[in-house]
């Protein structure tokens, strides 16, 4: 991801794909392939799922050797976006 809007990509797809192991994305056609775009349709669909799985303890079978859960998809999406924050931050400092 050598760009900002490799990053920004990475981090869409990333979050669409956390959601997708609970069954939380209706389509993957539908995620653009402009970065900005599709940061803002995953984040859309983020909103719009957040709601949904407020409280929930479900636990979806095992999806890659991993057991996925709402909590662990908000866990995982937040650890992800910082740390891409952070590379981004990075990229910049050497842009000065």
């Amino acid at each position: 991801f050598g760009t900002i809007a490799g990053i920004v990509k990475h981090i869409a797809e990333a979050e669409w794909w956390y959601f997708d192991r609970i069954n939380l994305v209706a389509d993957w056609n539908v995620l653009p392939t402009d970065p900005f775009e599709a940061l803002k349709v995953s984040r859309a669909n983020t909103l719009v799922r957040l709601p949904d799985i407020a409280g929930s303890t479900h636990i979806t079978n095992e999806l890659i050797s991993e057991r996925w859960s709402p909590r662990k998809v908000i866990r995982r999406t937040l650890w992800h976006e910082r740390d891409h924050i952070n590379h981004i931050s990075q990229i910049l400092a050497t842009m000065k």
